[in-house]
């Protein structure tokens, strides 16, 4: 995959998530520090080895402003 494809989609990802963050934010505290660790989880993706297999991290919640492509299927159990 491309570098800068992921980072680009990231970047996206990232600034649809912004509002996760904001003090007035209608979200419980535990949702908050779920979304923090997922948007750290995505700044993270530039510092790992990118292989062609590689998937976005699942977000906490599914946002219909990110992409579906995005996301990580689930396993099936």
């Amino acid at each position: 995959m491309d570098l800068n494809k992921i980072r680009c989609a990231r970047d996206y990802i990232l600034g649809v998530t912004d509002f996760t963050q904001l003090p007035d934010a209608a979200i419980t505290a535990e949702e908050k520090q779920e979304w923090a660790v997922y948007r750290q989880e995505l700044r993270d993706i530039t510092t790992q080895n990118i292989t062609e297999d590689f998937l976005f991290p699942e977000p906490p919640v599914l946002l219909e402003t990110i992409p579906m492509s995005f996301h990580t299927p689930k396993p099936k159990e």
